[in-house]
């Protein structure tokens, strides 16, 4: 996740198997609240072991993120696939799924119990 603004970038390194997968699987939670403009990236382990390399991490695609703050989040999504294109040669071997997200403001009515503004958006773990 990177943040809005120069904002220190945040890695959640959840890893475990698809949720819904496996009914019996446990998953833990975490909170993390979302400001304007902080963006988020989803994706599957497609996204860093088709690269072939350790250059694609999450390092990366938090580097890449930032570097699209300003711009439509579409043109970030775009950015991580031509990076993983670029990492393995053309040849994307795993399946990739990948989801960007960008948060927006929120009416000033609609404040949580704790008094925040942002979103809220729940993180699963198998941890």
């Amino acid at each position: 996740m990177v943040r809005a603004g120069s904002a220190p970038s945040i890695t959640l390194d959840y890893g475990g198997p698809p949720v819904g997968v496996l009914p019996e699987a446990h998953y833990d939670e975490d909170v993390i609240y979302l400001a304007p403009g902080d963006t988020v990236a989803l994706y599957t382990d497609g996204v860093v072991d088709t690269a072939g390399s350790d250059l694609m991490d999450s390092s990366r695609i938090a580097e890449v993120l930032a570097a699209y703050r300003g711009e439509p989040v579409q043109g970030a999504a775009n950015a991580l696939m031509a990076e993983v294109t670029r990492l393995s040669q053309g040849t994307v071997a795993d399946d990739v799924a990948l989801l960007v997200l960008r948060a927006r403001r929120r009416p000033a009515a609609d404040v949580d119990s704790d008094g925040h503004r942002g979103g809220c958006g729940r993180v699963v773990s198998n941890q």
